[in-house]
């Protein structure tokens, strides 16, 4: 398997060539340990980032993408793919978070209409949805 990589010393005095270097890899699983400077995350790592942001285990997306337990952890231990993780977990949050909030006002009017409901059980689990609110809301509002 051919695989490029940057020279990792783009500085160094005895460097005579530029641009890409092509190394030889025998086993895909022993792929280059990340992080290569000045290198972009590579397909696989944005991938591993998609899978990690929804859940899965560390084992299930090594798995998925094809690569050993051992690269996503020293992709892990990397500050630019630790970064983007932490970026891609909050823009998902904040998505959620909107989402959740525009939910609000139509579901206090289910409520709401529940709790003129003629049928008894309907009303008291309306009535103590909203009571479980209101007592979560004072509780937020105190801290």
């Amino acid at each position: 398997m051919r695989e490029q990589m940057r020279d990792p010393d783009p500085i160094s005095p005895n460097r005579t060539m530029s641009g890409p270097v092509t190394i030889e890899i025998d086993n895909p699983h022993d792929s280059p340990k990340f992080p290569i400077p000045g290198d972009c995350l590579n397909e696989k790592q944005r991938a591993a980032i998609e899978l990690l942001i929804l859940g899965r285990k560390i084992g299930d997306v090594a798995e998925a993408i094809g690569i050993d337990r051992k690269t996503l952890y020293n992709w892990r231990q990397d500050e630019l793919f630790r970064e983007e993780l932490a970026r891609r977990r909050t823009e998902l949050w904040s998505r959620a978070s909107q989402r959740l909030a525009a939910m609000v006002h139509p579901a206090l009017d289910v409520l709401e209409e529940h709790l003129a409901d003629r049928y008894e059980p309907i009303r008291f689990r309306a009535a103590s949805a909203v009571l479980r609110l209101a007592d979560l809301k004072k509780v937020d509002a105190e801290e």
